[in-house]
């Protein structure tokens, strides 16, 4: 049994409240602050007689108790802190800030943004603090440790952390603490620092995450865990260690690597976690061929890799959440699968994206806010339905493909030399968004389908940002199918010279008679347009490609497995045909749709449905639908279907029953007729400067 009133230095100052006396939020500063207007009920602040605050009721406007700047020894007690009116934005139950022999002890902390807050500044140094016997409910993280200074010997012991909460318990720099006994529901603990700190830490394997222990190694080197038995494993300070086969479930945070100089994460299923892993401050790690699960998408990155290096996180599964790599250089990311709502997020230097699948969420994000991102390649990757990606202020829905964005000082030069190339974008809002990045190359990439633009090229939205030159990005060889608003904008490079050429527009609409770098020399086709396609943003394709970029394709298109043709709205003479998207290695450039055999309609490859009129009532027709690319390869077995039209409108009565028609009947039968048929309008905004060769040079 651990004696907390000795190891926190105070003595045990019994009861003097039986019920609780409401009032408001209580705000300490200095000893002196230590009165009963600040609800002081005792004591003359030593250490055998320490100030006694006990007994309130607070429903705080933002922190419940908060005591600063204080020397003096005091006691916190059977107090409850509950439904703060900025819980939201920040607020907490209890907050210390460069306090030192202080205790917390039996109280209620509900509902709060954050159970108790421990912090210091950037000055002195603080000690002696202990966090004992309370309970924290709903709230985000239990208990807050943080020390960019110097704070030690603290204690927390015998807590009851449960409900929504980000985090159990979070230890950040401090020296000497000791965690025992806390039970923590689904949440976890989560520690960082240098190496002497994490080992100066004991955290023992009575604390209890979802009703297992908590399983805590600082200083170990060269072992393996493996099996199913661990609430949480954090690795602390260690080397060459490996976590191979571990089955964990139902808790916030799974495993933590901690200054840990080579190891692995492998082969392990961290199911309905919310962050199944955080690697921070550590080296020479490879996360590979995990399975992760979060059904609450509370948290949202689930490998979670922090001021990190030489990390290879790959071939992975991540369902639910995303990556996120931050301020982590001279790492890959390679082959996983990401569905989800937060994507993959990196920022650092000398960082390889590639071949990873994302679908109906994020999309991949570089900058994350205020960090920069240099030396980047982003390759081979399919990020399809992006709706979430984090960049810049915008941490959410902004929904694109490739978001390359930071606010950051220096104005440029915090994204530089990124390479974006052979990647598939589909389905998005923006297919590729840059903005305030330098040195920037976009080539050979499908960009299709995305609603409100196909690359988008912006300044950054910093003070004194300044237009960086023409040269400075540079997009050729792509192909654009199909994207809403404006395919491509912005102030760059959009070819790559003669014969090189420019890239593929789906909606260039010049003609291919002439050759040369003028295009003068007719006839003499040569696969590049005739007449330049613009830019939005005073800036011109000069060479744009008649065809698609790329080798001949020979990959037809295909639907998954249980993929069918469903019909909607059938009446007597029309019927809706509804299908899924099929998929292709490129892009699905249209559907045909057969009617008994003879083709009736082809649509874009971003429709999936179509109405079908004239029909007779009650005859059986046979439907198919194909799937093709842009290189005329289509579905080798389409969707397949038959339909039996009515015979009668349903609301028509028999003839001869002597039942009175029904107007409204007729008219429900019938609304489609009316708005039933969804007229699709695109409206692409084109900027074409159609001229001869001999102007092309006019600084377009």
């Amino acid at each position: 049994m651990i004696c907390v009133g000795l190891c926190s230095g105070l003595a045990t100052v019994p009861s003097t409240h039986a019920t609780y006396t409401s009032r408001g939020d209580v705000a300490i500063y200095g000893n002196s602050g230590f009165t009963r207007d600040n609800g002081v009920v005792g004591g003359s602040g030593t250490k055998q007689d320490p100030f006694l605050i006990e007994g309130l009721e607070i429903s705080p406007y933002w922190c419940g108790i908060c005591v600063t700047n204080t020397t003096a020894y005091f006691v916190i007690r059977n107090v409850y802190v509950h439904s703060g009116q900025l819980s939201d934005l920040g607020g907490h139950g209890i907050g210390l800030d460069d306090v030192s022999n202080a205790r917390i002890e039996n109280s209620v902390i509900q509902d709060d943004k954050s159970g108790i807050v421990i912090a210091t500044s950037y000055r002195g140094s603080y000690s002696n603090v202990a966090v004992v016997g309370n309970a924290i409910y709903n709230g985000g993280i239990g208990v807050i440790v943080y020390s960019p200074a110097s704070i030690s010997n603290v204690t927390i012991s015998n807590n009851t952390v449960s409900g929504g909460g980000s985090l159990g318990i979070s230890l950040e720099s401090v020296t000497k603490a000791t965690v025992s006994g806390n039970v923590l529901g689904f949440s976890g603990i989560y520690v960082s620092g240098s190496s002497s700190q994490l080992e100066s830490y004991t955290i023992t394997p009575d604390n209890f995450v979802n009703g297992r222990p908590v399983v805590f190694r600082k200083g170990c080197e060269g072992l393996t865990f493996s099996g199913s038995s661990y609430g949480e494993l954090v690795l602390a300070s260690c080397r060459n260690v490996h976590v191979v086969g571990v089955n964990m479930t139902n808790s916030v945070l799974a495993i933590e690597f901690a200054q840990v100089d080579g190891g692995s994460i492998m082969d392990s299923y961290m199911l309905n976690t919310t962050q199944g892993m955080s690697i921070v401050n550590s080296a020479n790690i490879v996360v590979s061929g995990n399975n992760l699960s979060s059904s609450a998408q509370a948290y949202g990155n689930m490998i979670d890799v922090t001021s990190s290096s030489t990390i290879s996180v790959r071939n992975n599964t991540v369902s639910g959440g995303g990556i996120r790599l931050l301020n982590t250089n001279s790492s890959t990311v390679y082959g996983n699968t990401l569905s989800g709502n937060f994507g993959l997020q990196v920022s650092g230097s000398n960082i390889r994206i590639a071949n990873n699948y994302l679908s109906d969420g994020g999309g991949i994000g570089l900058g994350n806010g205020y960090y920069t991102a240099r030396n980047i390649n982003i390759t081979g990757n399919v990020v399809s339905g992006s709706r979430i990606t984090i960049g810049g202020y915008s941490l959410f829905f902004v929904g694109n493909g490739i978001l390359v964005s930071c606010d950051c000082y220096p104005v440029y030069g915090a994204l530089d030399n990124i390479t974006i190339s052979r990647n598939n974008l589909s389905y998005g809002n923006i297919g590729i968004h840059l903005v305030g990045a330098t040195n920037v190359t976009v080539t050979s990439n499908n960009i299709s389908y995305n609603d409100k633009g196909g690359v988008t090229i912006e300044t950054c939205s910093n003070p004194g940002c300044n237009l960086p030159p023409k040269t400075s990005i540079r997009v050729y060889h792509n192909n654009f199918i199909s994207n809403g608003g404006d395919q491509g904008s912005g102030y760059a490079t959009w070819d790559n010279g003669y014969p090189s050429g420019g890239n593929y527009w789906s909606d260039y609409t010049g003609v291919d008679n002439c050759s040369g770098f003028y295009q003068n020399i007719c006839p003499s086709p040569d696969g590049i347009g005739d007449t330049v396609r613009g830019v939005a943003g005073i800036t011109a394709d000069d060479y744009p490609l008649m065809n698609p970029y790329g080798p001949l394709d020979s990959t037809k298109p295909s639907w998954s497995t249980g993929a069918k043709l469903s019909f909607i709205d059938v009446s007597t003479t029309q019927v809706t045909l509804e299908w899924p998207p099929a998929t292709d290695d490129t892009w699905v450039q249209s559907y045909r749709v057969f009617q008994d055999g003879r083709v009736v309609a082809s649509v874009p490859g971003d429709t999936l449905s179509y109405r079908v009129s004239d029909l007779r009532p009650g005859a059986s027709y046979n439907f198919t639908v194909d799937a093709g690319d842009a290189w005329a390869n289509w579905s080798s077995e389409g969707l397949s279907s038959t339909v039996v039209m009515l015979s009668r409108p349903a609301s028509t009565p028999p003839p001869g029953s002597g039942a009175a028609v029904n107007p409204l009947g007729l008219l429900q039968q019938y609304w489609y007729f009316i708005g039933g048929v969804a007229v699709c309008g695109s409206a692409l905004s084109v900027f074409l400067a159609f001229r001869r060769r001999s102007n092309r040079r006019s600084g377009l």
